[in-house]
């Protein structure tokens, strides 16, 4: 049976930099990964342009049950941290609005240059080879036990190991490989599981007049509503669907919706026009234009206002039509159109689930593994990183930067046991 200081179940980016750590400080290492090539999700995102971190960080950019968890964890592998270990990688970064990507703008630079550096430092990365499971055991100086199967072959793997690293990901974007089941492996070791939601997800709406908006791209405010209270707001440009909306606004509100559509409660999403201004200043500046131009038609006051195609619709979203000359108007009926204006409301009845989520939120609970390590606080040879803890990032580098800093944590503390 063979042995390895340490095991890491799933070539992702928190695996790989995981083992990277590890291995470069002299321990054995052996992934296993059942695609049939490493870091496929990495090749994914950012548009295949790998947005692998972000010049601003703080706590306003993780979620998850404590916040902190992730905080604490940058604040002894953080973004310069980061930055010293691509570029040693030969990755040189590019920044777009605090964004950073490899300066090739291609994931695979990324991908290819974890890759070199595992098999450089002699590290055993068995693809198409699934874990089946893991226990606890006491054989010597190993603590751990691991099963596996070839998933072309079917011929079974049994290995041991000293520590054990599940770097198996969510349950976000199963054609990556991401399956959840590194929950129910943690779960069988006594650790307490978030319950996972799709985050970073496209919202699903049943509104008649997404038909005629598809394809519309919006500049607005997203205010989240569940059941009538604001829980979540972001603003920017809104993509409406045949069958919903989408962008990096929705996509920043969306966590709050997964979990409160599954607690069964009313969701809605509140589209705020001229999002750049404040509340009253938004009323002020449309009512002067409104009801500055008293013999003009509706039509003629919000042309320069309203996208031509939302326009169109303003009779059924608001019940007046394009022809109303704006003098006709009371004062009730100005203050009702003013609000009607001001803010869209669209019901949300679901999201674009796993199949379209960019990350997970929900997972391991934090409160049971230690920030400075990732080691399990219950299991001591245990780690934990990546998107499999509850700790989730928002749009713009960030979760790739929690995969990043958790693994190096997790390796280079692993690496401090004793080697075979």
């Amino acid at each position: 049976m063979q042995a390895y200081d340490l095991i890491v179940i799933g070539a992702g980016a928190s695996g790989m930099a995981a083992a990277i750590a590890a291995a470069s400080r002299g321990a054995s290492v052996l992934i296993l990964e059942k695609n049939k090539q490493v870091g496929r999700k990495i090749r994914m995102t950012g548009n295949g342009k790998c947005n692998f971190s972000n010049l601003r960080q703080g706590r306003f950019a993780y979620c998850g049950a404590d916040p902190d968890f992730a905080v604490r964890a940058m604040e002894k592998f953080g973004l310069k941290e980061t930055l010293d270990f691509f570029f040693d990688l030969g990755i040189l970064p590019y920044e777009r609005e605090g964004c950073l990507y490899p300066s090739t703008q291609e994931a695979v630079s990324v991908q290819k240059a974890l890759l070199c550096r595992l098999l450089k430092l002699g590290v055993s990365i068995h693809t198409g080879e699934s874990c089946r499971g893991f226990a606890a055991v006491r054989q010597k100086d190993f603590r751990y036990r691991v099963t596996s199967v070839d998933l072309k072959s079917q011929s079974k793997g049994d290995y041991l190991c000293r520590s054990l690293l599940l770097a198996s990901g969510g349950k976000a974007a199963p054609a990556s490989g991401s399956t959840g089941d590194g929950y129910y492996w943690a779960e069988k070791l006594g650790h307490r599981i978030i319950p996972p939601a799709p985050a970073l997800v496209s919202l699903k709406s049943d509104w008649p007049l997404l038909e005629d908006l598809a394809g519309l791209r919006l500049q607005a405010g997203i205010q989240l509503l569940i059941d009538g209270r604001e829980a979540a707001y972001d603003q920017g440009e809104i993509q409406c669907n045949r069958d919903g909306i989408s962008g990096i606004p929705v996509l920043q509100v969306s966590r709050d919706a997964s979990y409160a559509l599954d607690d069964g409660s009313l969701v809605s999403a509140r589209l705020l026009i001229l999002p750049w201004l404040a509340m009253e200043q938004r009323k002020e500046k449309l009512s002067e234009i409104l009801f500055g131009m008293q013999k003009e038609s509706l039509e003629s006051c919000l042309q320069g206002i309203l996208p031509g195609r939302l326009l169109g619709l303003l009779k059924e979203w608001t019940g007046y039509s394009l022809d109303r000359r704006v003098g006709g108007l009371d004062a009730r009926e100005r203050e009702d159109l003013l609000s009607r204006l001001l803010s869209l409301e669209i019901p949300i009845v679901g999201t674009g689930g796993y199949q379209q989520a960019q990350t997970t939120a929900g997972g391991l609970a934090t409160d049971q593994f230690s920030s400075d390590s990732m080691e399990s606080l219950l299991s001591p040879g245990f780690y934990a990183a990546g998107e499999v803890l509850d700790i989730d990032g928002i749009c713009g580098g960030y979760n790739l930067q929690w995969a990043w800093t958790s693994g190096c944590l997790a390796g280079a503390d692993i690496a401090g046991e004793r080697h075979l």
